[in-house]
C-alpha cells in the first residue's frame, strides 16, 4: 500500500476546499431553525430514521481511581483491563490533568465557539499550523461527527511537543499569549502521563512487560486533539451529534462537560455514559483491538444531542508510530486462541480506513465502523 503521511492534514486542506466562505455553521444554523422553524433544517443534516436516538439508561461503564496506581496497582489492573475487555470503554479519575487545568481549556473551548462566526472561519485559515475550525461537520466523510463544529489541533511527534505547542498558540492567539500556552503544555503533559500510565496497566494485564505498548507511542508517536461543539437541536431526535463509529487510532482520551450525550455499545444494548466531574473517558480504539490479539474491545459508540443546552467534549487521539506494526505478541498467540489477524503496519490501517471513508457517500455509516474493516483482515 501506498503510505499516507497524514490523513489528518489531507482532511484539514479538504474541508477548507470544500467548506466556502459563505457555508453556514452549526451554531448559526442552530440560530436560524430556532427563529424560523424547524423545517428549515437541511435533509443532510437528519439521519435515517433506523439511526435516530433513543432513550437508554446510563450505563455502569467502570471507573477506575489513577491514585491507587501503586498502593493497590493490581487490583486496578485488572479493573481496567475487565472494562477494556468487556466494555472497549472506561472512566479515570484522579489522574495526570489537575481539576485547573481542564476547567481552563473548558472555558477556551466554550469562549472560541461562542465567538463570532468570522473569527472562527480565520482560523480555517491555519492549515500550514495543522490546527483548523470546521463549522459543519456533515459536510465532511472524514470522520463521524454530524451536528456539531470542531477545532482540531494535530500534533507532531512528542519529542517535538515544545515547538507544536508554540504553533498551535499563535494559531488562536497571533500575538502570543504565555498563560495559554502554558496551559496548553499542562495539558498535553498530563494526557501524556495519563496514556503511558494506562498503556502500561493494559500491559500488565495481558502479563506483558509493562513498556510494551507505550513503546510504540512514545516518543515518536502522534495525536490528534478535537474541541468538539455540539450546539443545542431543535430536532435532537432526528439527528446525532456523531453517527456511530469505532476509532481508528490507538486509544482516545476524551473530557466531557456535564451536559453528557456520549453513548457505547455493549452486546448489542447502547449506554449512556455519565458524565463524572474532572473524569477523563478512555475509549479503545481499533489499534490496539488488533495489537491485542482481540482481547480489548474496540469500542462503538456514538453521541447524542441535547434539546436545550450545547456540549463541550475535548478529544485526544493517540496514535502510534507510522511504521509500528500491529501484529499480536507472541504470547497472546496459542492454540487454543489463534492469531485473529494478518500482519499490518499503522500506516496501512489508516490508508485503509480513510481510503474507504473517501469512497463512501456522506450517510454511509457502515464505513466509520472499524469492525467492518477488520472482517477483511482476520486470518481466523
Amino acid at each position: 500500500m501506498a503510505k499516507l503521511l497524514s490523513p489528518f492534514l489531507k482532511s484539514s486542506v479538504k474541508a477548507d476546499q470544500e467548506e466556502s466562505e459563505g457555508s453556514i455553521s452549526i451554531l448559526e444554523l442552530t440560530k436560524e431553525v430556532l427563529v424560523r422553524g424547524i423545517d428549515k433544517v437541511p435533509n443532510n443534516l437528519l439521519v435515517p430514521e433506523e439511526c435516530r436516538p433513543k432513550r437508554i439508561p446510563w450505563g455502569e461503564i467502570p471507573v477506575v481511581d489513577l491514585s491507587k496506581k501503586h498502593s493497590d496497582r493490581g487490583q486496578i489492573c485488572l479493573k481496567m483491563g475487565d472494562a477494556a475487555r468487556n466494555w472497549g470503554a472506561f472512566q479515570v479519575i484522579n489522574h495526570a490533568i489537575s481539576p485547573s487545568t481542564l476547567r481552563k481549556m473548558e472555558s477556551e473551548g466554550k469562549d472560541f465557539f461562542s465567538s463570532p462566526i468570522q473569527k472562527k472561519m480565520q482560523v480555517r485559515k491555519g492549515v500550514t499550523n495543522r490546527a483548523y475550525y470546521t463549522g459543519n461537520n456533515s459536510e465532511e466523510k472524514w470522520h463521524s461527527l454530524h451536528w456539531a463544529e470542531s477545532y482540531v489541533q494535530l500534533w507532531n511527534k512528542w519529542t517535538e511537543m515544545d515547538d507544536t505547542v508554540e504553533k498551535q498558540t499563535s494559531v488562536l492567539y497571533p500575538q502570543g499569549n504565555d498563560e495559554y500556552r502554558l496551559l496548553v503544555a499542562e495539558f498535553m503533559e498530563g494526557i501524556r502521563s495519563t496514556t503511558e500510565l494506562i498503556m502500561e496497566l493494559l500491559a500488565e494485564y495481558l502479563g506483558l512487560e509493562s513498556n510494551f505498548f507505550s513503546k510504540f507511542c512514545f516518543p515518536n508517536g502522534t495525536s490528534v486533539t478535537r474541541w468538539n461543539y455540539y450546539p443545542l437541536c431543535p430536532v435532537a431526535d432526528m439527528t446525532l451529534g456523531a453517527r456511530q463509529h469505532t476509532d481508528p487510532n490507538f486509544i482516545t482520551l476524551l473530557y466531557q462537560d456535564g451536559v453528557g450525550g456520549l453513548q457505547v455499545e455493549k452486546n448489542g444494548e447502547w449506554y449512556g455514559v455519565r458524565p463524572i466531574k474532572e473524569a477523563l473517558v478512555i475509549n479503545i480504539g481499533d489499534g490496539f483491538h488488533i495489537i491485542s490479539n482481540g482481547y480489548f474491545k474496540t469500542v462503538l459508540h456514538q453521541v447524542v444531542v441535547n434539546e436545550h443546552s450545547h456540549r463541550l467534549s475535548m478529544v485526544c487521539a493517540i496514535y502510534l508510530e507510522n511504521h509500528a506494526d500491529l501484529s499480536a505478541p507472541e504470547q497472546l498467540v496459542s492454540e487454543r486462541v489463534p492469531r485473529l489477524y494478518q500482519k499490518i503496519y499503522s500506516y496501512e490501517y489508516w490508508n485503509l480506513i480513510f481510503a474507504g471513508r473517501e469512497k463512501s457517500s456522506p450517510m454511509d455509516a457502515s464505513v466509520l465502523n472499524g469492525l467492518n474493516v477488520l472482517k477483511n483482515l482476520r486470518i481466523f
